[in-house]
């Protein structure tokens, strides 16, 4: 086989990282192995790998237990560090858009262009002569991060992806509008897909027992341990539809899936489900993801 028709994935957060090796085999994937481990204190803070040397030699010992030949690696950004924001341009050609849109990030992106790494994410027209542009833009600094501890544990930094946009791959998001709801220990992130492009993109920490509050929360203001209730967790999710349905070219009354992909536990889940569905009639489909 050829080097690349192996690759791993690689999960990570602030408390655990995750691999999956897999093996390409004519029109399907293998599973070559699977694995995780504790990440040690004080190597990733916030979503940051802030000691890279520490991290590496986790990751080196957990591909090990992983016998696989591949060593090519691709994983994702934290959303916390990742900025998803919407232009409104005039028409031009689809070769010219990244240009234009780089430039005009600053207006809506609080990066420096030489510090950030931007992509677009979508592009339409709005009905009105112009062309909405969906950009995503993560610090330059956040990925090479990942990508020195990675490279330090002997290994291939393949691509440094963002999660939703794996995430609509890998769940063939497609032409309906649906919500991408991404839950972990401390973070739960929300995004929004129209036609198979990212809109938008919200994270929510948990603190308060009866509410969420908006990115920015200092981590030791975020209590793991003390989740809010399932029931919060839809009410800031029904918050976030309110507030995109203002923008005229979205459908929301049409949004039929919300995608949950979740460590919580199924009774959690289960009670998320339920209280969805006392909570709005705009969605008829919901489809869980573990």
């Amino acid at each position: 086989m050829r080097s690349r028709s192996r690759g791993i994935g690689m999960e990570i957060d602030d408390r655990r990282v995750r691999m999956v090796a897999l093996a390409a085999e004519r029109n399907a994937w293998r599973l070559e192995g699977f694995g995780e481990t504790a990440v040690p204190a004080g190597a990733v803070e916030n979503g940051r790998v802030i000691r890279p040397e520490m991290l590496a030699e986790s990751l080196r010992r957990l591909w090990l237990s992983l016998q696989t030949r591949g060593s090519r690696i691709v994983t994702a950004v934290d959303s916390r560090h990742v900025f998803v924001r919407s232009l409104i341009l005039p028409m031009m050609k689809q070769k010219d858009v990244f240009r234009a849109a780089r430039y005009h990030s600053l207006s809506v992106v609080p990066l420096p262009l030489e510090e950030a790494v931007i992509r677009v994410s979508g592009t339409r027209p709005n009905g009105d002569g112009e062309l909405e542009v969906t950009l995503v833009a993560v610090r330059q600094t956040r990925v090479l991060e990942l990508a020195s501890a990675i490279s330090l544990a002997g290994l291939k930094p393949a691509a440094v992806e963002i999660r939703p946009l794996a995430a609509r791959r890998v769940l063939g998001i497609d032409t309906a509008p649906q919500v991408l709801v991404d839950s972990g220990e401390q973070v739960v992130h929300l995004s929004y897909f129209d036609k198979g492009h990212l809109r938008f993109a919200r994270s929510l920490f948990s603190g308060e027992t009866t509410s969420f509050s908006e990115s920015g929360t200092r981590e030791d203001q975020v209590d793991s341990s003390a989740w809010p209730r399932a029931r919060d967790l839809v009410l800031e999710i029904l918050r976030s539809l309110d507030y995109w349905s203002v923008f005229p070219s979205l459908s929301l009354s049409v949004l039929v899936q919300i995608v949950v992909i979740s460590i919580l536990s199924s009774l959690a889940m289960s009670t998320i489900y339920i209280v969805i569905h006392c909570c709005s009639r705009n969605i008829p489909g919901i489809f869980f993801t573990k």
